[in-house]
């Protein structure tokens, strides 16, 4: 006889689990992010986003080939497997979130490059009301009252974090606030359509009467568009900057952190999606602006909190919890 409240409880162990490792891949990887644009790191000039974005995407790739291989046990069965999968119309399907995610991972760091963490981590989680609309019209999900209230809230707290921000007199240097702000608000937009599409794409059987494919798979089905697009940003936007000064022009140890953090942190994400839905990723998401905000604050000297800086932060946040309040307690009890 199967104990349901021992399995609901490891269910929820993991989840917390899985969740908590993406609140920390989060606030690292925008922190960091942060630091590595900074142009006063030193001689060597600032590495290409492009590039930054297409090695992270190799990584990604690399790590699910490996994990499918071992699961095959053998090259050629990998390869059949491959085959048949690749040929499937859900490929095709998975060329829209790729593009979605391809354009988020290179305006995300266009908004590090031009604002502060903690704004740009506030402005990119519009992302939330994107999700809870392509939720209802892709997944037929339904809100609570509460739920559609802090969407309105969650708007008024990045209305507040971005006008404090314009009149603070402690921007980064060269920066362009608009630009960087544009860029967040594109990155949420993509981020909520392609977490939701790819939610249904990860329940989506690949043939009628079989299981969904394996999350490994989806993800190389992704990098099939992921990589070729990515490698024509780079020769559209910066070909003669790394025929000039190479591919890895701008490279340092800290970029390399910045690499392994972000290239397997784009399967958590994944995981996450897929096992507990968009809900507790926008929970962790919420816990993250807080965790950056605070860490930013001692991290940067160009960063400089004000009151109504931390106000703003904290309508964010409170309205993020008010978005997934209702739906942890019904995972809790159900």
């Amino acid at each position: 006889m199967i104990d349901v409240k021992q399995c609901n409880l490891k269910e929820n162990v993991f989840i917390l689990g899985i969740c908590g490792t993406l609140v920390a891949q989060f606030v690292a990887m925008f922190v960091l992010g942060r630091f590595t644009r900074e142009p006063s790191l030193g001689s060597k000039p600032v590495y290409l986003t492009s590039v930054f974005v297409l090695v992270c995407e190799l990584i990604k790739i690399a790590i699910c080939l490996m994990v499918e291989l071992a699961k095959q046990g053998g090259v050629s069965r990998l390869l059949s497997v491959l085959r048949v999968e690749i040929l499937k119309k859900d490929t095709l399907f998975l060329g829209l979130p790729s593009v979605c995610y391809i354009a988020q991972n290179n305006l995300v760091l266009v908004a590090l490059s031009n604002l502060s963490a903690p704004f740009a981590m506030a402005i990119y989680q519009l992302k939330t009301i994107g999700a809870a609309f392509w939720s209802v019209v892709l997944l037929g999900k339904t809100f609570k009252l509460i739920q559609w209230v802090s969407f309105f809230t969650l708007v008024l707290g990045v209305v507040v974090v971005m006008d404090q921000e314009k009149s603070s007199s402690t921007m980064p240097l060269h920066a362009n606030p608009l630009l960087g702000e544009l860029a967040a608000v594109v990155a949420s937009l993509t981020s909520g359509f392609a977490s939701v599409f790819l939610e249904m794409m990860f329940h989506r059987p690949s043939a009628p009467g079989q299981s969904p494919a394996s999350l490994w798979i989806r993800n190389i089905q992704l990098g099939l568009y992921a990589i070729p697009i990515q490698t024509l940003v780079v020769y559209q936007h910066d070909y003669d900057v790394v025929l000039r000064d190479g591919l890895f022009r701008g490279f340092q140890f800290s970029t390399l952190a910045l690499v392994a953090i972000q290239g397997p942190g784009g399967l958590l994400v994944a995981v996450v999606i897929k096992y507990a839905g968009n809900m507790p990723k926008a929970f962790s998401t919420a816990i993250g602006v807080v965790l950056t905000t605070f860490i930013s604050a001692y991290a940067f000297a160009s960063f400089s909190p004000t009151t109504m800086f931390w106000v703003g932060v904290g309508i964010v946040t409170v309205s993020t919890l008010l978005y997934t309040t209702p739906t942890i307690a019904h995972f809790h009890t159900r």
